[in-house]
């Protein structure tokens, strides 16, 4: 092993064990910085969707765990879900894997703000353990080893009561919990107008996909937040396959820098005013 690799090694082992996960690289020449946040955060700063994306991170207590990256992705949610909701999409919404509410408290609003009628808003997720197993789709150069696999399973495991705290505004919502799928047949005849699929593996996205996506009115949007994440290959292994099998009925794909992508049913739609 070269001095530069051992160097590396050092760095990698001493920033896991203060709980960050980092992989160092060479960058290659004349590149831009990842991302530049003397562009983004003067424009995020008065704008109302980083606004709501804030008070989100505040109700459910994830301030701490902030990031340039989450928050442009957030950025795009909110204009999916404001665009389904404005072109007034038939249907409910639903999420799987909701974590801490993040996503969820965002969706209520956005609903309880603009939806011209009645929607119901249901949640899926296990409420015991974080993510559901990993198979081999689940594992690539970037992933982490099996020995940690216990600690990514803690980190992102959650409890109803801290839902529903979050949540304690809105009366429109169901919780379903269970692992994924075992909830899904209780909606055979419900129809969606937007599918949040956050549940980062193979199995439980394929699932989610192959459920929702032909209970989709036309115009509905399925929004996937782990597509290209280098540490959750599964998740965007599933959509692919997922598309190709719905291919005849899918409008657009459109992937969303910084690892999440969505997927239209039947027709694309305008962007709202």
């Amino acid at each position: 092993m070269t001095i530069k690799n051992l160097i590396r090694t050092a760095l990698e082992s001493a920033t896991n064990r203060m709980g960050y996960d980092i992989l160092l690289g060479k960058r290659p020449e004349k590149s831009l910085a990842y991302v530049d946040r003397n562009q983004w955060e003067p424009y995020v700063n008065g704008d109302p969707r980083f606004a709501l994306y804030r008070e989100s991170m505040e109700i459910t207590d994830m301030l701490a765990s902030n990031t340039t990256v989450r928050e442009l992705r957030y950025h795009a949610l909110q204009q999916l879900i404001s665009t389904v909701l404005a072109n007034d999409v038939p249907g409910d919404f639903a999420e799987c894997g909701c974590w801490k509410g993040l996503s969820a408290y965002i969706t209520c609003k956005l609903i309880r703000e603009y939806s011209s009628g009645p929607r119901q808003f249901h949640i899926f997720d296990s409420f015991e353990g974080g993510l559901s197993e990993k198979t081999s789709e689940d594992r690539g150069e970037h992933t982490i080893s099996r020995e940690r696999e216990n600690e990514e399973k803690e980190y992102f495991s959650s409890t109803m009561e801290q839902l529903k705290r979050a949540l304690s505004e809105f009366d429109f919502y169901t919780l379903n919990k269970g692992w994924i799928p075992e909830r899904f047949p209780e909606y055979q005849d419900n129809r969606f107008a937007f599918v949040n699929v956050d549940v980062d593996l193979y199995e439980p996205t394929r699932d989610s996909f192959d459920f929702f996506f032909p209970r989709l009115s036309p115009g509905g949007i399925i929004y996937c937040d782990d597509y290209n994440a280098a540490f959750f290959p599964g998740a965007k292994k599933a959509i692919d396959e997922c598309v190709e099998r719905h291919r005849a009925d899918v409008a657009m794909v459109f992937e969303i820098p910084l690892n999440a992508v969505f997927v239209v049913k039947g027709a694309s739609l305008p962007a709202p005013d």
